[in-house]
């Protein structure tokens, strides 16, 4: 029986020096395992878009909508607008449709604060969501467009398991993205639309859904970090889908 206490105590010796060194090494790793188990889109990151270089049908109708200005097959036409905004199908009725163009209307973002002084569920101070930011290589993000582009450059590589501050700096901003990147979004692609910062962003399809290939593409212009304007575009053969992504660019001002 002692031979046998001895023994267990030898070997829980052993477990809490194994977790002690751990502890020291990887300070990191609860927040780490946590990260990885529990948030689905911390490794989703956007990349250059690769068809920059597709061209648009020039028989196709061009419209004018919300900021936004594009061509669309001719056999597309305006299913309805509702407030203020355009959509295109083509088909006779829902089955049978297998493009689609949203023009959205322009959106006007509410002032920028990633940090509320008057919120009391605030656990840090600016200055330490700052030095969180800056932690993980980021610049703290003075507008929504900056704010995406941080969440989208954001991923697993950038974690330090060796350090339990950069970690817990980590899994604040983690959460962040979490919570304000959608659920529908599979891949993120950035890119330029006449001089601007655009997204195009690739929608999850159902299985059971009519048209396989959806994106939204956001256009974020030069010096209005307030405004973004937007279109969701369908299309199940994948060549359309690119030239209408392809055809997007920002109204002229008359």
């Amino acid at each position: 029986m002692k031979k046998a206490l001895k023994t267990m105590g030898i070997v829980l010796g052993v477990v809490l020096a194994i977790a002690i060194v751990l502890v020291l090494v990887f300070p990191g790793a609860y927040h780490y395992y946590n990260i990885k188990k529990t948030f689905t889109k911390i490794n989703l990151t956007s990349s250059p878009y690769p068809y920059t270089d597709v061209a648009v049908p020039e028989d196709w109708v061009e419209l004018t909508a919300n900021g936004i200005t594009m061509k669309i097959p001719t056999d597309m036409y305006l299913k309805e607008t509702s407030f203020d905004a355009q959509i295109y199908i083509d088909g006779t009725d829902a089955p049978t449709h297998t493009k689609t163009a949203f023009i959205m209307d322009e959106f006007e973002w509410d002032e920028f604060s990633l940090y509320n002084e008057n919120d009391p569920e605030n656990k840090y101070t600016k200055e330490e969501y700052i030095e969180f930011f800056e932690s993980v290589g980021l610049k703290y993000p003075e507008s929504y467009l900056e704010m995406y582009q941080g969440f989208y450059d954001l991923s697993m590589e950038d974690f330090n398991i060796h350090s339990f501050k950069d970690a817990t700096a980590f899994a604040t901003i983690a959460l962040m993205k979490e919570i304000l990147v959608s659920d529908s979004f599979y891949e993120i692609y950035e890119t330029e639309i006449d001089g601007c910062t655009a997204f195009i962003q690739m929608y999850k399809a159902e299985e059971d859904a009519r048209i396989k290939n959806k994106c939204v593409v956001e256009i974020y212009p030069e010096g209005s970090p307030e405004i973004s304007y937007g279109v969701i575009i369908g299309a199940n053969d994948e060549d359309i889908f690119r030239q209408m992504i392809a055809s997007v660019h920002l109204a002229q001002e008359d």
